[in-house]
């Protein structure tokens, strides 16, 4: 399932954990420069997911970003 949005550091840990979305140091270095990042999809159209320092954090949401 697509996200609509993410932080670096979960990015960085999925990316440390086989993910094959980005590189570990694509990531890091756009966390460390604080340049936010936008995935997007060649097959298909859509806002993608975006990458950034922080988002909003709603206690009632599920807390798995992915598997």
């Amino acid at each position: 399932k697509r996200l609509a949005s993410i932080t670096f550091e979960e990015m960085l840990e999925m990316a440390s954990l086989g993910s094959k979305v980005l590189q570990i140091r694509a990531v890091e270095f756009a966390g460390k420069y604080q340049v936010p990042l936008r995935v997007l999809s060649s097959f298909e159209e859509g806002e993608g997911t975006l990458i950034s320092i922080e988002k909003n954090i709603d206690m009632e949401a599920p807390l798995v970003s992915g598997i």
